[in-house]
């Protein structure tokens, strides 16, 4: 039959099809695995291994070469040794290996073969494939395939006095076909070469799963791309990870939405030693479902579940923060879907997928649920085979409702007790469980005896060890270390509170009228601050400052204030309430806790009729949007007018405010533009 010209278009077309949705395939993997550093496709420098490039985070380089056709056939072992007009298939994946080896020296190289032809599983004549004596006992180049390359972990090691029975002339043939005449480097080679042959596109055998119907939208994409960027000829394509997110819109979807990083100063820490004991035997006894772990404001939850487990062997840890201290960004972490999205990630990041080899990144809620649901069945198959229990810790959730205005709150998608498997345990931090949207069934299961730990107090040694660490600038006596433990009570915030303002003392005769005005801890930090805030009343400018400090979204700097507030307001705050802020340097000041911002948030709310009356609220973030007005412009104040006009629901200048954002972006596009 006479061939017509469009045929070998047509074959060519199938094969950039097939290479592309291959391409695609690999990337989408390694991109889902989180160790996708970039790739390369039809890179001339890659020698035969040219039609895909992967390389990862983690120092591999994965080369392939795509061999389509629109029909199937047998290979041989003979098509597969032998070189024609073109160097044998063996020959050009050896040469691909040398080549990115001497070009990635600090890369691991591995080439693969992925060919849709199907090796021969019919004895061949001896003179196909050299057998030894005796025989393989299925000799055929399909066996050969699978005994020598699919198997070759059993015998490499052994070098090639390990190749398996019958089969040592036939991977001679091999070894001097690809050119190595250095043993290691031939069972180098070997290690590093995959062969695929026979291989077809999966088919979707669920086509109800949200997974594999995501997983196929998902890889079409990116087959799409690498179409799109090839122009109709195999050009070379290169793309970082971070460009090809860019190009498809899928940040939001493979980065985590917050960091769940919870700052411990290492420097102080000491542990809560009763409360550690406690923690570490309820997660050794239970096996599945909820621990909770409760206290007051300032009481150390947090910091015990970081620390604890920080370094706890044994275990696969999952950390997930309603609440970071510091972090501008919280308005969103209370979110289902935040939730959802950001503990499907991790547990991805840990090699944890719904479905081996058919992974895909979830989008939806819906998504989500069901690829999560996979992912704790495969935790429980990982604690029946390893022993290895997983944690999972969902801490600060009574931030969310005090805090935060979620669409749906990460509370709502805590999955039943029941439904938890074995290894998997679900670990809690807040203040109380009286929370909106908190299921009965997971309180009930609180209930049972260890499951629920109440935070306990700093012992005296304990506070000793962060006294001594602090390194006053004088030395207490014994009598004030008496009064420290005293006024602490063993509470780890009181305990912050109090050194901090003893930092700042010259003499003794200060330190002494400092203990002296320290109001004791007694049950609850905020007794602390009602005591505090009365005190203030002579100061009503300082109430005023610290109420505008509460609003604002992250640290401040004071030479800022003293410019908007003036001398007397500043030189307040440096006597009556620099203990309640952490002084991250002369330019940049956080509150110390949390707690206290909130409890000024409250306070400056309450009108002269003691309720609650937003328009001060909205007056407050008037102010401070002038401030930020008055800013130099390009500074980070500047940019903050527009939060707090919002705010304060100054809606056209918000208008006014956006407008001009939007039209200053756009002259800077144009005159990008028009110099280039």
């Amino acid at each position: 039959m006479t061939k017509r010209p469009a045929d070998g278009e047509r074959i060519a077309r199938i094969g950039y099809e097939a290479q592309d949705k291959r391409a695609a395939n690999l990337i989408y993997n390694i991109l889902v695995e989180g160790r996708l550093d970039w790739f390369r496709i039809a890179d001339p420098n890659a020698g035969r291994v040219d039609d895909i490039q992967v390389a990862t985070t983690d120092g591999q380089l994965h080369a392939f070469q795509v061999k389509w056709a629109d029909s199937v056939k047998n290979i041989s072992f003979a098509d597969f040794t032998r070189s024609g007009k073109e160097p044998s298939l063996v020959s050009q994946l050896a040469h691909g290996w040398r080549t990115l080896k001497a070009q990635h020296p600090n890369k691991r190289v591995f080439v693969h073969l992925i060919h849709r032809d199907i090796p021969l599983s019919t004895p061949a004549p001896k003179a196909k494939i050299p057998l030894g004596t005796p025989p393989p006992l299925q000799p055929h180049f399909q066996a050969l395939i699978r005994e020598c390359w699919k198997e070759k972990r059993h015998w490499i090691s052994t070098g090639v006095k390990g190749i398996p029975q019958g089969w040592h002339p036939a991977m001679q043939v091999v070894r001097k076909e690809a050119g190595f005449s250095n043993e290691k480097q031939f069972l180098d080679f070997i290690a590093a070469c995959d062969l695929q042959f026979g291989y077809q596109f999966p088919d979707a055998e669920d086509p109800l799963s949200r997974t594999v119907v995501r997983r196929e939208k998902d890889v079409d994409q990116i087959a799409r791309l690498i179409s799109k960027l090839g122009g109709g000829e195999k050009r070379i394509i290169e793309i970082l990870r971070a460009d090809l997110l860019k190009e498809l819109g899928w940040e939001a979807r493979f980065e985590f939405r917050f960091k769940h990083e919870f700052p411990v100063d290492q420097s102080i820490y000491q542990p809560i030693s009763q409360t550690v004991q406690e923690l570490e035997v309820a997660i050794s006894h239970f096996t599945s479902g909820y621990l909770a772990l409760i206290g007051t404001p300032g009481s150390g939850k947090s910091t015990t579940l970081t620390q604890t487990l920080r370094y706890r062997q044994g275990l696969r840890i999952i950390r997930y923060y309603a609440y970071v201290p510091d972090s501008i960004w919280q308005e969103g972490r209370g979110e289902a879907l935040s939730f959802l999205h950001d503990l499907h990630l991790a547990l991805q990041r840990q090699g944890i997928y719904a479905q081996t080899g058919k992974q895909a990144q979830p989008e939806t809620l819906e998504e989500l649920r069901e690829s999560i649901r996979g992912q704790l069945l495969v935790l429980q198959e990982r604690w029946n085979e390893e022993r290895i229990k997983t944690l999972i810790i969902v801490d600060g959730l009574d931030h969310i409702a005090r805090e935060q205005s979620p669409d749906r709150n990460l509370l709502k998608e805590l999955p039943p007790p029941e439904s938890i498997p074995d290894g998997v345990i679900l670990v809690l931090g807040s203040q109380t469980l009286a929370l909106d949207d908190f299921s009965t069934r997971i309180k009930h299961q609180l209930e049972e005896s260890g499951r629920t730990l109440i935070m306990q107090t700093l012992s005296r040694q304990a506070v000793s060890g962060i006294i001594a660490a602090y390194r006053l600038p004088i030395t207490l006596s014994q009598e004030q270390l008496q009064r420290v433990h005293a006024s602490a009570n063993g509470h780890p915030l009181a305990l912050g509170y109090l050194l901090a303002n003893l930092r700042h003392a010259t003499n003794d005769a200060t330190i002494d009228a400092i203990l002296a005005s320290t109001q004791p801890y007694d049950t609850h930090i905020e007794d602390n601050y009602l005591i505090y805030w009365d005190k203030l009343q002579q100061h009503e400018n300082l109430r005023e400052l610290l109420a505008m400090l509460s609003r604002l979204r992250g640290p401040f700097n004071p030479e800022d204030w003293l410019r908007w507030e003036g001398e007397p307001v500043i030189k307040a705050l440096l006597d009556n309430a620099r203990h309640y802020f952490r002084e991250e340097s002369d330019t940049r000041w956080h509150f110390f806790h949390n707690s206290f911002r909130q409890f000024i948030l409250f306070q400056s709310r309450i009108n002269i009729f003691g309720k609650q009356d937003s328009s001060r609220d909205r007056a407050y973030h008037k102010r401070i949007a002038e401030y930020a007005a008055s800013s130099a412009q390009e500074t980070p104040w500047s940019w903050e007018e527009i939060y707090h006009r919002s705010r304060g629901e100054e809606w056209e200048k918000v208008l006014q405010l956006g407008t001009g954002l939007f039209q200053k972006a756009i002259f800077q596009v144009t005159s990008i533009g028009s110099n280039s």
